[in-house]
């Protein structure tokens, strides 16, 4: 039975393992292998609240289109009504009378100047805009489960490094004191070690630290403690070689621009709705009423009109020029939202990008950095033991070796961090991972 990842278990996750011939035997933190970064983001996908939200926005918007399609059909209504009536008038002399009334009304638009066109376009854009809301929160809210993900499992290197870096320098402190009673050292060459102790167990705790708080961020996201982290495979075949065919990739698929899209064309049929109202309106008006015992009149009063009714407004004190520019002005405001993104979007693109490469050199640095701090550390110790080296030299040699590995740690993750991150601006991190979204992230042109 897995036991559960955190940097509690990790302080009683201590086992002993062999190290290589320069530090011989420490104490390791085993990494207990979790579930999928598949699954976490599956997982979160379907149950985070924010995307939660944005889903219930596309389903709200869905009715307004509804509402929208309900322009075209006609509108019936019936009245019904009884009550006492009194007439006193030049021909009837104070008559109570008990009243009925009945009526049955039909209206139907024939025409509107295309205003119920102008209303299903703008509420079918709203709808695509919502669902690439839809998108957008999920890429956003996956790459940061990405992101906590590789947290955990970099944050968890790191204390394995720091643990071990703090058993060789307590190994080192125990052979210090056996060479000082053995009157090979002296008490200075105790404290000086006691003392890089102290800071290896200060180093320690704040990677437990760290830890804790990418732990944290993960429950938050996923909604559970990390159990089974495996580290992810990635594909470099995902990725397109060229910046720039990332860049028109990301221009064509990120959410962002294809909200703002969406919302162009929404724009530009509240043009089109507003420039309506300079046209007339016609409709088909049916009316029957069947009255009984009205004004003063024994008896029923019956009518049926059926009516071809035109109107046309002549004059609203310039409302309508005044919506005309107002859509018109949206529209443009529209478009400048637009170009922004485009530019937000062509911008970390190219940061992703430049973090990539100069990421990747790094490492490559720091690989070979490592290798020569190890070869240095080890001479080091050999030359301590047969007294061509001072205990300082030594100590900062295992000290650099530890801040090399842990750098050399941290920007692997970096990289690996950094192709997640380019997929999410090129708008497909979650179809790359096989995330299923939800029905709501689906537009109507199903693209």
């Amino acid at each position: 039975m897995m036991s559960k990842l955190s940097s509690h278990s990790a302080r009683r996750l201590i086992t002993t393992s062999v190290m290589t011939a320069v530090f011989g035997s420490a104490l390791f933190i085993a990494p207990v292998q979790a579930g999928s970064l598949t699954e976490a983001v599956q997982k979160t996908v379907t149950e985070y609240p924010e995307i939660g939200e944005a889903s219930a926005n596309r389903r709200a918007i869905d009715q307004e289109l509804e509402q929208a399609h309900g322009l075209y059909y006609p509108t019936l209504d019936i009245a019904a009504g009884a009550g006492k009536e009194w007439t006193d008038t030049t021909t009837i002399d104070s008559e109570w009378l008990t009243r009925t009334e009945g009526s049955i009304s039909l209206s139907q638009t024939l025409v509107d100047g295309g205003a119920r066109s102008a209303e299903v376009d703008r509420q079918s854009s709203r709808v695509d805009g919502a669902a690439y809301r839809v998108r957008e929160r999920a890429e956003a809210i996956g790459l940061d489960v990405v992101q906590s993900y590789l947290d955990v499992l970099r944050n968890l290197e790191v204390v394995n490094l720091a643990t071990e870096n703090l058993e060789i320098h307590k190994r080192t402190l125990k052979e210090i004191r056996d060479r000082v009673d053995a009157g090979q050292s002296g008490i200075g060459d105790v404290q000086q070690t006691e003392s890089r102790v102290s800071a290896a167990e200060a180093a320690l705790v704040e990677t437990l630290r760290q830890l804790d708080d990418s732990e944290i961020a993960y429950r938050r996201l996923v909604g559970e403690t990390p159990l089974n982290m495996e580290l992810p495979e990635f594909s470099d075949s995902v990725l397109p070689e060229g910046l720039e065919d990332i860049i028109a990739i990301g221009m064509e698929s990120n959410p962002d621009i294809r909200f703002a899209n969406a919302d162009l064309k929404t724009s530009d049929a509240e043009i089109r709705a507003a420039e309506a109202n300079f046209y007339p309106t016609v409709a088909l008006e049916l009316d029957a009423n069947a009255n009984n015992d009205t004004d003063g009149v024994s008896g029923h009063n019956d009518d049926f009109t059926a009516m071809l009714r035109l109107r046309y407004n002549l004059y609203r004190g310039g409302i309508d020029i005044g919506r005309q520019q107002e859509a018109i002005e949206r529209s443009s405001e529209s478009k400048q939202r637009k170009m922004r993104f485009e530019r937000l979007v062509e911008e970390e693109i190219r940061q992703s990008w430049s973090i990539l490469a100069r990421s990747k050199a790094r490492a490559a640095a720091l690989g070979d950095q490592v290798v020569a701090n190890g070869q240095v550390a080890a001479t080091y110790r050999q030359e301590f033991e047969i007294g061509q080296r001072d205990l300082l030299d030594m100590l900062d040699s295992d000290n650099e070796l530890f801040n090399s590995r842990t750098s050399l740690t941290t920007v692997e993750y970096a990289v690996l961090f950094a192709k997640y991150r380019l997929l999410a601006t090129m708008g497909r991190l979650n179809s790359t991972l096989g995330i299923t979204l939800p029905d709501e992230a689906l537009p109507n042109d199903n693209s």
